[in-house]
């Protein structure tokens, strides 16, 4: 297999973002902008090398970020003042060690959502190509102007938004850079790579290897929101087997009923320890105490906690001036207060086991709803919750999650909508997302639970 290396550039101070640390710092589901870039590549198994440029005060934190990384070598270095210094960087520090006709991938590491797919394709194409660069057409008409005044407008058919990776073989693209520093040692003429190849060694090829919209550049405030959505997207995809569980012990709030009831039973199915809590078994979220000593007792008699789900609530559907006080307040400890108790006992549990806390929102979480705006009000606080215990506690490798059930047939909504027309989701379906949940080697999802989530037959057949 050819040596193939992947350049993650992380040098930027990001100052148009206006934050008081580089936005490839920024965290996403539990983890940083650079570690999501960096994870990609680590799990590509066609990736034999890692070097991260990053400028040099925040060489020491890169260092611990990737310090657990053992099963690829990951080479951390300086970077330099311009975006083409830091990949030159890259390539003298490569030198030493690497084929010349070696494949080298270069990545913004800004852009935490590149997908295993376009990755691939990038290391394909260039079976094909003296480099290559990532694409996706452009949508917007494009505008050649000079001192406010337009002097061409391209056709749009032949335009495309460059993304990264741009791939080249190590030996053009050195010899490239070595010309290029010669006539420029400051080398801030170039906006990326390619351009810089095109410019040194314009008898080169290079082709196209179709982007994705998904695989978005982190530059302006207004960015950070359209990520973070993003990533709720992608990580509602969880597809790990629950063949998996044997032997997990796995603590289930409300677990007497509806999905949580569906949980115990399949968890049990496939080997694990699953216990059911509830307020019919003498459990009640908003007692600290109880969850304290139930925990406990669980941990003891079984070794560990793996996982513990909070799927308790309650739901009054009535206009908010109709609602009792004594309502209100129970609305409130039920389905906030009761998250934070069941989180703070279960910290010790997991912390121990490295284990994950699985919280519960709503649909309603993303609008409030006529009828029950207490209710989606509380589930929206969910949400940020999760992204902040994930934060909190993913030092400690603990992982904490949450999922978004769509519409489903449980009790507690029969009992508040009746019986629906619209088609509502089985809870057995939905307990599974749940129990993949708990498998996934991820912490920050928000899991959304649909009608499109279907298991193929192939994933019942592999369990």
């Amino acid at each position: 297999m050819p040596h193939n290396v992947a350049i993650i550039l992380a040098g930027g101070k990001g100052e148009r973002l206006g934050f008081s640390i580089p936005k490839q710092f920024l965290k996403f589901a539990g983890k940083t902008c650079l570690e999501h870039s960096v994870h990609v590549f680590y799990e590509c198994p066609e990736i034999s090398q890692i070097v991260l440029v990053v400028c040099a005060e925040y060489i020491e934190q890169t260092q611990k970020l990737f310090a657990n990384y053992a099963n690829k070598p990951i080479l951390i270095i300086k970077g330099g003042q311009t975006r083409n210094q830091s990949t030159f960087c890259a390539l003298q520090a490569l030198a030493p060690q690497i084929e010349p006709n070696a494949r080298v991938l270069v990545h913004d590491s800004v852009r935490p959502l590149l997908s295993s797919n376009v990755l691939l394709q990038a290391l394909c194409a260039l079976e094909n190509y003296d480099a290559i660069d990532t694409a996706v057409l452009a949508i917007d008409t494009i505008l050649e102007a000079k001192n406010g005044i337009i002097s061409h407008i391209p056709k749009r058919e032949n335009l495309y938004y460059g993304q990264t990776p741009q791939g080249f073989r190590f030996a053009q693209l050195y010899a490239a850079y070595h010309q290029a520093y010669k006539e420029n040692p400051k080398l801030d003429t170039f906006s990326d790579d390619c351009g810089l190849l095109l410019a040194y060694c314009p008898q080169a090829q290079i082709g196209v290897v179709k982007g994705e919209h998904d695989n978005h550049k982190l530059t302006h405030v207004q960015d950070l929101a359209y990520i973070e959505h993003l990533f709720y997207l992608k990580t509602s995809n969880v597809t790990q087997t629950i063949a998996r569980l044997k032997d997990k012990v796995i603590v289930v709030l409300g677990g007497t009923s509806g999905i949580g009831a569906s949980i115990v039973q399949i968890a049990t199915q496939y080997g694990a320890k699953a216990f059911a809590l509830s307020r019919r078994m003498g459990v009640d979220i908003c007692n600290y105490a109880a969850l304290e000593s139930v925990f406990c007792d669980i941990a003891e008699k079984n070794g560990r906690i793996d996982a513990i789900m909070n799927l308790a609530g309650i739901l009054y559907k009535q206009p908010l001036v109709q609602t009792e006080n004594a309502q209100i307040e129970e609305l409130v400890a039920t389905n906030y207060t009761g998250n934070l108790y069941v989180a703070k006992a279960a910290y010790p549990h997991l912390l121990r086991s490295h284990g994950m806390l699985i919280l519960t929102s709503s649909s309603s979480f993303s609008k409030g709803r006529e009828g029950y705006c207490i209710y989606s009000s509380l589930k929206a606080s969910i949400i940020n919750l999760t992204q902040a215990l994930s934060d909190e506690w993913s030092v400690e490798n603990i992982a904490v999650n949450c999922v978004i059930p769509g519409r489903t047939r449980t009790p507690m909504r029969i009992a508040n909508f009746g019986n629906e027309s619209s088609i509502l989701l089985q809870p057995e379906f939905v307990a599974r997302k749940y129990l993949q949940t708990m498998l996934a080697n991820n912490t920050g999802m928000i899991v959304h639970v649909s009608p499109n989530h279907v298991f193929s037959p192939c994933e019942e057949r592999a369990e």
